[in-house]
This record gives C-alpha cells, sequence and structure tokens, in this order.
C-alpha cells in the first residue's frame, strides 16, 4: 500500500508526493512535518537526519531522527532538499509554495493534510492518514530489531511504553506465524 501511495502521489501531486516521504521518511507528526524548515535537514556521519526543534515537537523537546527512505524515492527526497535549501527558501517551512492555479503561496498544514489524505483515501480506496506514514516508520524499526528506546528516542515518544505497543503487535504477528510451521 505504501507504494501504491507513494507512486500515486509522485505522479499527481508533488507536494504531498515530498510531504508524505517526510512523515515516513523520518517517522514524524504531520504538526512537526508541516513546520519543518530546510535547515532542520542535515546531513551526520553519512546519514540523513531530520533535527526536529523543541518549538514545533509535541513534547516541547527537540529530536534527531534518520532517513529511512531507499532508492528513488531516497533520491527524490535529496533532490526535493537541495531545492529547498535555496536562500531565497531558507526562512519558508519545507512545504511552503507557489500554486499557479490560485497564482498566490499556499502555506500547508495539518488540517490540509488530513482534507488531502481523507480525498485520497477515497480515491484509493486505502485507508490514509498521516499518522499511517509514522507508523509505518516504527513497525519498520521494530522488524529491523532496533532497540525499543532508540525508536521511542528517535520517534520523540514521551512514555517508552507508546513505543512498546509497535513491539507488542509484532510479536503477536509473529507468534501466529510461528504457530503456521507446527
Amino acid at each position: 500500500e505504501l507504494k501504491q501511495i507513494l507512486n500515486h502521489l509522485k505522479n499527481s501531486n508533488k507536494v504531498y508526493y515530498y510531504l508524505s516521504l517526510t512523515l515516513y521518511g523520518f517517522g514524524l507528526r504531520v504538526s512537526e512535518a508541516v513546520q519543518l524548515l530546510p535547515d532542520d535537514i542535515f546531513e551526520k556521519e553519512n546519514q540523513i537526519f531530520v533535527r526536529v526543534r523543541a518549538n514545533i515537537s509535541k513534547f516541547n523537546k527537540s529530536r534527531e531522527a534518520p532517513l529511512i527512505l531507499k532508492g528513488q524515492y531516497r533520491d527524490d527526497f535529496i533532490d526535493f532538499i537541495l531545492k529547498r535549501k535555496h536562500p531565497k527558501l531558507k526562512d519558508k517551512t519545507l512545504f511552503t509554495y507557489y500554486n499557479d492555479v490560485q497564482k498566490r503561496i499556499i502555506v500547508i498544514d495539518r488540517y490540509n493534510v488530513k482534507s488531502y489524505f481523507h480525498k485520497l483515501s477515497k480515491q484509493l480506496q486505502i485507508n490514509i492518514t498521516a499518522h499511517r506514514f509514522r507508523d509505518t516508520y516504527i513497525s519498520y524499526m521494530v522488524a529491523k530489531g532496533i532497540k525499543p528506546i532508540t525508536v521511542s528516542k528517535w520517534v520523540g515518544h514521551k512514555d517508552i511504553n507508546t513505543t512498546l505497543r509497535y513491539y507488542t503487535k509484532l510479536t503477536t504477528k509473529d507468534e501466529l506465524e510461528e504457530l503456521q510451521k507446527i
């Protein structure tokens, strides 16, 4: 489903394509993603990270999280960020753009995102929410064996029990798969 959504967006709405790559690629909350500035994306030790500033995070605590995108999605995201690092765009959020049809500057907020994904869900007949991209990021980390404390730190969970719920879900699924072997 993720690939289907991303491929559809790549061909139909580049702004939401890049937003979806950002939401999934870093496991961000929508309220955090729509407030990112170009300089919040940076490279460290050959890895790409996002810095979620305290003033945009849910619990007023800054954090860094790694990008998990691979292949063409990663390349597309890097191209997007490089274009957004232009000096004239430095103080604009990543998802501020000029709409040719409406002839005005649009700043995407979480309400725009909710509305857009609701319409897209009906069109593609897939349950699409901004939070599902975050859930998918966390599930990916869990499946890769990343320690719960690390995942919790990267996604900004105040309570590690929130993160552990993803591990419980995966464990239950794993148990069912193990039962099939009997």
